[in-house]
């Protein structure tokens, strides 16, 4: 085993016998290889590449003969990594991490972008002074849409809540920040609010603390711009909906025509959202 970390870079114990480290079958800027002794045996995987034990160790130059095992731990099979393009030159790619703590897949995301030859490179285009550029909404497109058609436009939490708004026949965007830990003002920048001038937005956020806060703070940004906003609790049509679980949760349990007839009388019911000085006492 030391052998194999010596000769790789970024090591840091995550455990007894567990390890992460630069992947040196790709270029990594963050530990993505995951490094574990099971049952005598060198487990290794990279959940970004895909590359595994035998390919890490021939990349380093060491035998791989007797070290690894197909059973990669003995884990939980991972979950599928999925891509979400937000142009033909920019993607997202969410990915599972192995958790020790939780000891369950832990989800993670990364960017790529195309460079100049048409390679695919890891992380957030850049500008003449090397600064990564913000990316745009996730399916930033169908804000012209909404305004071409006058209807309304959705915004999600997430990625695959936009996916599933837009199986559901609705116009669905997101930012790309997400609604976990940070600053509200980085996950929402006001260049995205200038975007909604004049449009009807319905926000929809998961059942927990960190999804209002950023439902409600994004509806105040809107609120001087769009044209109404409205800010449905999906738990007052969805009494059950478990914290955490979001319009995804829903559609996946629910038939086509009977989660839009519900989301459709859960928003009529929604009063148009209003700043805390504006509302009648």
């Amino acid at each position: 085993m030391n052998e194999i970390l010596n000769r790789l870079s970024g090591v840091k114990s995550v455990g007894r016998e567990h390890y992460l480290a630069l992947c040196p079958c790709h270029d990594d800027h963050r530990p993505s290889l995951d490094i574990a002794v099971k049952n005598n045996k060198i487990l290794m995987c990279c959940p970004v590449c895909g590359a595994d034990g035998v390919k890490v160790m021939q990349t380093l130059g060491l035998n791989a003969r007797d070290l690894f095992d197909d059973s990669k731990c003995e884990r939980p099979e991972r979950p599928a990594s999925v891509d979400y393009y937000y142009s033909d030159k920019l993607k997202k790619t969410r990915f599972y991490v192995w958790d020790d703590k939780t000891q369950g897949w832990s989800k993670s995301f990364c960017w790529y972008h195309k460079g100049e030859r048409g390679q695919q490179v890891k992380g957030l285009p850049k500008d003449s002074d090397g600064r990564s550029l913000s990316p745009p909404l996730y399916h930033q497109e169908f804000l012209i849409v909404a305004r071409e058609r006058q209807e309304t436009v959705y915004i999600a939490e997430g990625e695959k809540d936009v996916n599933t708004l837009v199986r559901l026949g609705r116009l669905a965007v997101c930012s790309p920040h997400g609604a976990g830990k940070g600053r509200l003002e980085n996950k929402w920048p006001k260049a995205y609010s200038a975007l909604f001038e004049g449009l009807d937005v319905v926000i929809l956020h998961d059942n927990d603390e960190a999804g209002l806060n950023l439902a409600q703070y994004v509806a105040g940004q809107l609120h001087p711009v769009a044209k109404s906003v409205r800010l449905p609790d999906l738990t007052a049509e969805w009494s059950d909906l478990p914290e955490k679980g979001d319009i995804s949760d829903i559609a996946e349990r629910s038939s086509k025509k009977d989660t839009n007839a519900r989301l459709d009388q859960l928003i009529e019911n929604t009063e148009l959202w209003q700043l805390p000085h504006e509302k009648s006492p």
